[in-house]
């Protein structure tokens, strides 16, 4: 296994799921050109791992890294405790003698020339056993190992190359609670696998292959050109007062809200991608947006200092949970108050009690 990056793949283990589901969106998604901008969260992910993976590879702790910036965070105390549980988790494992792959190539060429990826960090035993890591910085949607392809598909690097008996898998979710699950595989479920990506694989090569709606489609580079997307708006009532709307058509609605939304988005990426290509959708046209907010150039201070304008300058109080990590014997519930927790809507199978009465709901 080597620590080379390589590039995305279309087939690939973070997109398992989504691909072995519906394998039309192989084929759809190299239809897109260009990639949607990363979103805030997946950003502050990228930088978590880029963390995690100097403190594997330098043997140093997270808390050591507060203050540096990566992908453009500030490592603050919370990330530093999150990846510290990773770490922890993967030190906890290294020990009897397996050697550390960190974010190492996944190379299943033997499967299809298309499928390779990177997995957060694998321990090694040659002939004998691995361990494979996968770290989740998001805390949206909980992920477990279970039955998990990303993992299966990181896992059967090590199993191929270096001829494992067994794998165990990890899933290390620090945000969430009940965040760290894992799973264990014998050679014969490594086997299964790759017979189930074998088939997934020349499922996508058909000449019409199965498009098949499902949750992962939020995160399809092709949501924006996908036509099955179209028939989420065939039964939604756009044009009706919502005041007259059933419980079940609004129930309905709100199942495809967050699936609609992500559609929407792509759409207008893609109509600006074609307009500034030459050819704008009918009824539209390429203009001049807002211009950005003005900001200081880099060692603006240097011009005004604050002994001489102190008055271009403002301090304000930390917030009482940053106040309380730095300074525990601080911590007074009497000088902080809190707004009380508001009614939200949520799917049926949050873990969270639903409330049964209106006696419950606090509107102050």
């Amino acid at each position: 296994m080597t620590s080379e990056a390589p590039a995305h793949s279309i087939i690939g283990a973070s997109s398992a799921k989504r691909w072995m589901t519906c394998p039309a969106s192989v084929r759809m998604s190299e239809q897109v050109t260009t990639e949607e901008e990363a979103s805030i969260y997946a950003r502050e992910g990228t930088a978590a791992h880029a963390l995690a993976e100097d403190c594997l590879k330098l043997e140093m702790n997270a808390a050591d890294c507060i203050g540096d910036e990566y992908e453009g965070f500030t490592v603050d105390e919370e990330m530093a405790a999150h990846v510290q549980v990773y770490l922890d988790i993967v030190r906890e494992h290294m020990a009897n003698g397996y050697e550390l792959y960190v974010e190492s190539r996944v190379d299943l060429s033997w499967i299809d020339e298309r499928m390779f990826g990177t997995n957060d960090a694998t321990l090694v035993k040659p002939f004998e056993d691995a361990k494979i890591f996968d770290l989740k910085y998001g805390k949206g949607v909980r992920v477990v190992a279970e039955n998990n392809p990303q993992l299966a598909f990181y896992a059967l690097g090590p199993y191929k190359e270096y001829q494992v008996k067994s794998i165990e898998a990890f899933i290390v979710q620090p945000r969430i609670s009940d965040g760290i699950t894992s799973t264990t595989w014998s050679a014969d479920d490594m086997d299964n696998w790759a017979d189930t990506f074998a088939k997934a694989v020349k499922a996508t090569k058909v000449p019409q292959p199965t498009l098949q709606k499902s949750e992962h489609c939020r995160w399809c580079p092709a949501i924006g050109i996908c036509p099955a997307q179209f028939d989420e708006f065939n039964d939604l009532p756009i044009d009706a007062d919502v005041s007259t709307l059933t419980d079940e058509q609004v129930g309905e609605i709100l199942s495809k809200a967050d699936l609609v939304k992500s559609f929407l988005d792509a759409v207008k990426i893609q109509a600006l991608n074609r307009a500034t290509e030459g050819h704008a959708p009918p009824g539209f046209k390429l203009v001049r947006g807002r211009k950005g907010n003005r900001k200081w150039i880099k060692n603006a201070e240097g011009f005004f200092p604050v002994d001489t304008f102190p008055d271009l300058y403002e301090t304000k109080l930390l917030t009482p949970a940053k106040v309380f990590k730095l300074r525990p014997e601080l911590a007074d519930e009497k000088l902080v108050t809190q707004e009380a927790a508001k009614p939200t809507l949520a799917p049926e199978d949050d873990p969270r009690e639903a409330i049964t009465s209106g006696a419950e709901i606090d509107f102050d």
